[in-house]
């Protein structure tokens, strides 16, 4: 049976977003679903897509982000997570340097998945 119509998830963001990402900007994606979606759906040529799956736990992606975001001032970072791993590093947002170049799309499921 074939999914006509994506339900309000990452895989419909996803599909709705990635084309439309501004040319020369940095895609961050939380693992799992957002990762997993994400792949579904081509961005432009330009974008950079990054994903820190270190032990494929869900800690240090925001980390991963702000830090990107710090070190690429001229460019807009994308960083997009499920609700259980930004919760899980909601803490490094209290760095006061966190850049505004920095654009956070939490997708909250509420369900940690």
């Amino acid at each position: 049976m074939a999914v006509l119509e994506l339900p309000f998830s990452n895989a419909w963001i996803a599909s709705q977003t990635a084309s439309k990402l501004p040319a020369n900007s940095v895609l961050h994606l939380g693992i799992q679903n957002s990762l997993r979606f994400w792949n579904f759906y081509e961005t432009p040529e330009s974008v950079a897509c990054f994903s820190n799956t270190g032990g494929f736990g869900i800690d240090g992606n925001m980390s991963s982000a702000i830090g990107a975001a710090l070190t690429a001032p001229e460019k807009i970072i994308f960083w997009v997570l499920g609700d259980l791993a930004f919760f899980y590093d909601l803490n490094s947002l209290g760095n006061k340097n966190v850049s505004k170049n920095l654009r956070i799309l939490l997708v909250n499921n509420g369900k940690g998945t």
